[in-house]
């Protein structure tokens, strides 16, 4: 995941730092997160969009409505091409959405949404089967290419339906933990019963509950405890406070990683 620090998106943009900051804080776009020191970085492939737009003389509020337009019409086109079974179009697709937004936010806001649709729709359970191992499929091949180095390891309990808007979220959250340099233990069924001494051996950050809130005798030492239920999603932090995680899995894997921030932080530009 190519990422740009505030100062070279501003000097591709031919702008200032504070205008980046006044247009994501007015408009919502562009996107950042924090890095560990503090400092926001903000998506290569989205930057990209921004900058080609700007070059075609929009504005920067008609250039920013013109990428939603572009990036929120490869959802519908997903949609229809898993319906009808049509994967060496959805493969496309997908390529397409990730040379547009990077694969991150390709994941998050256009392969979930399609999957999610189609699990809620009036479609037969053998469509929307096939829709989630087509997206697993793709997301355990950027899990393996993720280029981040393994700094944090993740129990996750998933005990979701295996055809579920629930299930795809916990999938790509995996994804979007790999991408921030955190390895994922994935259980399902029985196996979650041994979520704790798994979690101990593998000396876990984190254990994820997905589907069913965490067992009531669970307790642990600084490992987050949270629940993934469909686009709900909350964590209780055992330091201890409680914080509902973004609903979407890219964001909560930004949250999900922050204890682990560094405690000196930069000061953020």
């Amino acid at each position: 995941m190519a990422t740009l620090t505030i100062g070279e998106v501003a000097a591709l943009l031919h702008t200032t730092p504070s205008t980046i900051r006044s247009w994501e804080h007015r408009l919502g776009f562009p996107t950042s997160v924090r890095s560990t020191s503090g400092r926001r970085l903000y998506e290569e492939a989205e930057i990209a969009l921004l900058a080609d737009a700007l070059r075609r003389g929009l504005s920067i509020s008609s250039a920013i409505r013109q990428i939603h337009k572009e990036t929120g019409s490869h959802e519908a086109l997903l949609r229809r091409a898993l319906s009808q079974l049509d994967l060496n179009a959805c493969d496309s697709l997908l390529e397409s959405a990730i040379a547009l937004r990077g694969v991150s936010r390709a994941f998050d806001e256009t392969v979930l949404k399609a999957v999610e649709a189609l699990t809620e729709a009036d479609h037969s359970v053998d469509v929307a089967a096939l829709a989630i191992e087509w997206m697993k499929d793709h997301a355990c091949w950027g899990r393996r290419h993720a280029s981040a180095p393994t700094l944090h390891a993740i129990v996750i309990a998933d005990g979701s339906p295996e055809i579920s808007a629930t299930r795809a979220a916990s999938c790509i959250l995996q994804l979007q933990l790999a991408l921030r340099s955190a390895r994922t233990h994935t259980l399902l069924g029985p196996a979650i019963s041994g979520y704790h001494s798994v979690a101990r051996r593998l000396n876990a950050d984190a254990i994820v509950f997905v589907g069913s809130p965490p067992p009531s005798a669970y307790r642990g030492n600084g490992i987050v405890s949270a629940r993934l239920a469909g686009f709900r999603t909350e964590a209780e932090l055992l330091h201890p406070r409680v914080e509902t995680l973004p609903p979407q899995p890219r964001l909560a894997a930004d949250q999900l990683l922050a204890p682990h921030k560094q405690a000196t932080a930069e000061p953020s530009i």
